[in-house]
């Protein structure tokens, strides 16, 4: 099990990313956080920004699948995508896990 993290600047995009990766079966759950704040350097400036983290949980064999889904959907010309290696401690939320992807 691993999750992928990723941040969008509005909830359409949100909403967009979020169905098309359960849709696809590319995630078995799908989280977004809204009304983060976000600040960083962008082309010589400091930025502060309002965001929405996607959580993104799926298994190992998807994150390729899933980068490219981000990379191929995302608006920003340069996407937050963030690898998180995890390990479910609930047998019972693993098994149904499983049963959500390809």
């Amino acid at each position: 099990m691993v999750i992928i993290l990723t941040t969008v600047n509005s909830e359409d995009q949100s909403n967009m990313i979020s169905k098309g990766l359960i849709d696809k079966k590319l995630a078995f759950c799908v989280k977004a956080i809204q009304n983060i704040k976000s600040t960083y350097y962008w082309k010589n400036k400091i930025v502060s920004d309002n965001e929405i983290i996607i959580i993104i949980k799926t298994f190992s064999n998807n994150i390729d699948k899933v980068k490219d889904y981000l990379l191929k959907k995302h608006n920003y010309e340069t996407p937050e995508i963030i690898l998180v290696k995890s390990k479910s401690l609930n047998d019972e939320y693993t098994k149904w896990a499983n049963n959500q992807v390809d």
